[in-house]
């Protein structure tokens, strides 16, 4: 397993006290948002980070992104993070770790034309719900494992291994071991 792992145990901290920071700074100001891509997949089946992935993945209504900007404030100031816009989405960033923020349309879809087959439908995303990643409570798709069916059929049957160092697919049988989360001390 450590050999498809991308993040150093450094990295994987801050990663992680980035995360918590923004989950604190979205609920205290009641921005909705929901985790999506690996780290939703991470929550489902490892209960934290997949320890081949190099990032966190969250999204909001793009309503919601002017009281983001207002947050960066707290964001940049308290913890020394930046907030960077890239095209339809944004990036929460430290040295080499980041979050990325996407910003959905009012009906919940990604405006990327690539993203499409991400988009919520029907009852996939409300009510949100809350799922255990690590010692957080973290917000899912009130149908994550549907949801996760749909978009990424035999998610909990195969690992697919990729992230953005390496930019190479794996895809490997799902054994306990794989299912484990990246290790937090």
């Amino acid at each position: 397993m450590e050999h498809y792992k991308v993040l150093n145990k450094t990295e994987f901290n801050d990663l992680y006290d980035m995360f918590k920071h923004l989950v604190y700074v979205l609920n205290k100001y009641a921005v909705e948002w929901v985790a999506t891509d690996g780290t939703l997949l991470g929550a489902v089946r490892h209960g934290g980070f997949i320890p081949w992935d190099d990032d966190i993945d969250i999204a909001i209504k793009k309503s919601s992104f002017f009281l983001l900007k207002h947050l960066e404030y707290i964001l940049t100031k308290a913890y020394k993070y930046e907030l960077v816009t890239v095209g339809k989405y944004c990036k929460l960033k430290y040295d080499k770790v980041w979050i990325d923020i996407f910003l959905l349309d009012d009906d919940y879809s990604f405006p990327q034309k690539h993203f499409k087959n991400l988009s919520f439908i029907g009852d996939e995303l409300k009510p949100i719900r809350k799922c255990k990643f690590y010692d957080l409570d973290i917000n899912i798709p009130n149908k994550a494992e549907e949801y996760l069916t749909r978009i990424l059929p035999g998610w909990n049957e195969t690992a697919i291994i990729y992230n953005h160092r390496v930019k190479k697919k794996i895809s490997l049988k799902l054994t306990d071991e794989l299912r484990l989360p990246y290790p937090i001390e």
